[in-house]
């Protein structure tokens, strides 16, 4: 019985240890949490201090805040001291007061308290008392305020605690509203611009005839090969300039690419090696110092691509005696040039951000020229080929802001420089003939007809070598309105039957037409074809409001897109089914923006 009286004593003491130590753990854990939710209360006054705007936060704590928050212990003589720091509070004057009928809380409520009692919503009924104060660091100029928040509560033993966060507001200098911003931004305008030389797309889709499931290839069933959709898109370079303050220039060369896709969801043509090509190279600069990695003057990027680089993909029928084939200009060389300090282009003068990016010319058909072509019992049907020709498959964009010296070249704009400066920016592209639907082997005709294909897209006579296209837009403090400079130059031909009629789309409006019929055979295979062709015109677009002030004004043009459109009617035997050939010349874009610095 006695040792059992020992063990019992023995196993109750460790128990009251226990307990007692659970009680100060669950003690101290409570006191930290409320420690933790006084911190995020003060936090979130501070950011509501901070929002404040300058002229109510500058004039500080009403004039009856002591009154009206039943007194402070933090406070006395006109001075805040807590934690050993001292600073001079500043207090509304009696004639100039905080307007209590527009509370701005937690500087002051509708009573003119800067005093908030508040529950610690997580459910431990702990009641916080926050303070805030508006104070003048000593030897601080009038911009500058400084600011503090103070929350007070009672730990898990009664006794009482406060955390403390202290910050600054900034007047600033410069422009904006200080009745309702907590402070002034930079007097700066908005000038930015971009452009772009645009690209050929072609596109392949088939379906059986009558049209039902879309498949490719055409030949046998459907299998894991077939494929839903095939696309060519060719090179092109791209430019902009991003203006407010600091300045970041940027030139891009986007080389083409080919896609398949079988029209899958769980199938991705990215994923699963159908997306080849369509490699990006940007080179960026920017004036501004704190952008360490965007340097003022980078050097310029030089791009040669390798026949490595060749994207060539297709889908074969069955029996390998129907062939879909399509392959990206891989090979043009390509420049991109960036800099806040020297110039870009001719016309830019040095010192003004600038960037431009350019695809030249390669110097033969294979590597230079991008393609969709169909092989029908080895003869070659082009569905889509930009050709080669000297001095063509060129391209160009560029862009610029203008602050201190204007543009020297009406080929740029901005020749006109006043107020906040301008931008601009512009587009050029040379393109070699886009031969459409043209039978290149065997009999090379269409049975006789259409010996140059369905559809020549091309130059015309008084025109450079090709179909050349232009855009340029500018805006900035002396070109709110101007007018864009666009251009085109070349001529459709199309198959009517006869011979060929051609169509000059330098200037048209919307227009369409359509291509006669034609049939190729070799007793094996049926091919017929019949096309459309539509010309948008060139656009010019202005947006905004005239004077630039309260909105930006915008200016958007464009060369006007080239749209051609084949179906192929392939009969083999019993089966027939229909190939939709889709090419878009998709043109040179740019659009510049200029919006007024706001009034200081």
């Amino acid at each position: 019985m006695a040792e059992l009286v020992v063990a019992m004593v023995i196993i109750a003491s460790v128990i009251i240890s226990l307990i007692a130590i659970q009680i100060s753990a669950a003690l101290t854990i409570a006191d930290a949490r409320g420690r933790q939710q006084a911190t995020a209360l003060a936090n979130e006054a501070m950011e509501q201090m901070r929002s404040i705007p300058w002229n109510v936060l500058s004039k500080g704590l009403d004039y009856d805040y002591l009154v009206e928050s039943g007194g402070d212990p933090f406070v006395s003589a006109g001075n805040l001291t807590v934690d050993g720091k001292t600073e001079q509070l500043v207090v509304a004057t009696e004639t100039q007061d905080q307007d209590t009928s527009n509370p701005w809380t937690p500087l002051f409520d509708s009573t003119g308290s800067n005093k908030q009692v508040r529950t610690d919503p997580s459910g431990l009924m702990t009641m916080y008392s926050i303070r805030a104060y508006v104070t003048k660091p000593a030897g601080s100029p009038d911009t500058i305020l400084g600011l503090a928040v103070i929350v007070e509560w009672s730990n898990s033993e009664g006794s009482s605690n406060h955390a403390t966060v202290w910050s600054s507001a900034y007047r600033g200098s410069g422009c904006g509203d200080l009745d309702t911003q907590p402070y002034l931004g930079a007097c700066q305008a908005i000038l930015n611009a971009s452009s772009t030389s645009g690209s050929i797309v072609s596109q392949l889709t088939a379906s059986s005839e009558p049209p039902t499931v879309v498949e490719l290839p055409l030949l046998g069933p459907p299998g894991p090969g077939d494929m839903y959709l095939e696309s060519m898109r060719s090179a092109g370079v791209a430019a902009s300039v991003a203006s407010q303050q600091v300045t970041i220039s940027k030139a891009v060369i986007q080389y083409g690419g080919t896609t398949m896709d079988d029209d899958e969801p769980s199938t991705q043509p990215e994923l699963n090696g159908w997306e080849e090509g369509f490699a990006i190279y940007e080179l960026q600069a920017s004036d501004d110092d704190a952008w360490a990695q965007i340097p003022e003057n980078p050097p310029d990027l030089v791009i040669n691509q390798s026949s490595s680089d060749e994207t060539r993909q297709g889908v074969t029928s069955g029996d390998g005696t129907l062939n879909f084939w399509e392959l990206s200009d891989y090979r043009r060389p390509g420049t991109a040039d960036a800099s806040s300090t020297t110039s870009c282009a001719v016309g830019i003068p040095d010192g003004e951000p600038c960037a431009k990016a350019s695809i030249d010319n390669w110097n033969d058909l294979d590597g230079g020229s991008a393609y969709v072509i169909m092989e029908v019992d080895s003869t070659i049907i082009r569905l889509a080929r930009r050709l080669y020709e000297a001095g063509t498959n060129v391209e160009h964009a560029w862009a610029a802001r203008f602050v201190d010296s204007p543009g020297t070249s009406s080929s740029v704009g901005c020749t006109g420089l006043s107020g906040e400066g301008c931008v601009s920016a512009g587009a050029d592209r040379t393109m070699a003939t886009l031969s459409i639907g043209t039978v290149v082997t065997g009999t090379t005709t269409w049975d006789g007809d259409a010996p140059d294909g369905l559809v020549i897209v091309k130059g015309r006579s008084g025109c450079p070598a090709g179909l050349t296209s232009s855009v340029l837009v500018q805006r900035g403090a002396s070109q709110m309105t101007t007018s864009s400079t666009i251009s085109r130059c070349g001529a459709v031909d199309y198959w009517n039957g006869v011979s060929y009629s051609t169509v000059n789309i330098d200037k048209l409006t919307d227009t369409s037409f359509d291509t006669a019929p034609v049939t190729w055979s070799n007793g094996n295979y049926t091919v017929s074809a019949l096309g459309n062709v539509s010309v948008s015109p060139v656009t010019d677009i202005p947006d905004g409001p005239s004077d630039c002030v309260n909105d930006s004004c915008m200016v958007t043009a464009e060369a006007g897109v080239i749209s051609i459109v084949v179906a192929y009617t392939i009969t083999h035997g019993a089966d027939s089914w229909v190939v939709y050939s889709w090419t878009t010349v998709n043109p040179p874009r740019a659009t510049a923006e200029f919006k007024k610095a706001p009034v200081a």
